[in-house]
């Protein structure tokens, strides 16, 4: 099972589509980040926003016409500050994935995250990512997650569960 940590990164169909601002809704639980950096938010916000990369969202299961963000969080804080919070009629460039699996989503988020070489995950996002990688795949080794999220190998007893196999 160690190349599932590889291909962790969920297998869901992807269109690329302009969605009305007030369409997006931001719901914490499913970004890596778990909150707003808002220091990420104003440096973005003094930034070129044609050079910002798309904002990743889901069809909201409960409010058609409605998406939630699953990546890109700050940069819709920072349209938000752009516009002055009036902007229900400006398009979004969004990358649109489809499914029903909410968690294949907050861990697409995660993977995305682990990429951003310029803003990677601080080390309590990818310990919580690791605490949810060790529960949905149990029969991967805590050294291989702790490899792979550049968490310390050490001192993780009882932070990483190994779910009654021993130290893996």
């Amino acid at each position: 099972m160690n190349d599932k940590i590889e291909n962790v990164e969920p297998e869901v169909p992807e269109i690329i589509c302009s969605i009305p601002a007030g369409d997006l809704i931001l719901d914490p639980k499913y970004l890596a980040r778990g909150s707003l950096d808002f220091q990420q938010t104003i440096r973005l916000r003094d930034s070129d926003p044609s050079k910002w990369d798309h904002i990743t969202v889901t069809p909201h299961p409960n409010e058609d016409g409605k998406f939630i963000i699953v990546d890109g969080a700050a940069r819709f804080a920072a349209m938000k500050l752009i516009f002055e919070g009036d902007f229900s009629e400006l398009n979004c460039l969004c990358i649109v994935i489809e499914g029903d699996d909410w968690e294949n989503f907050y861990e697409l988020s995660c993977e995305i995250n682990l990429r951003n070489v310029a803003r990677p995950l601080d080390f309590q996002d990818r310990l919580r990512y690791g605490r949810f990688l060790r529960k949905k795949y149990p029969e991967l080794p805590v050294e291989e997650i702790t490899r792979r999220l550049e968490l310390p190998s050490d001192g993780l007893d009882g932070v990483l569960p190994t779910n009654g196999r021993g130290p893996s």
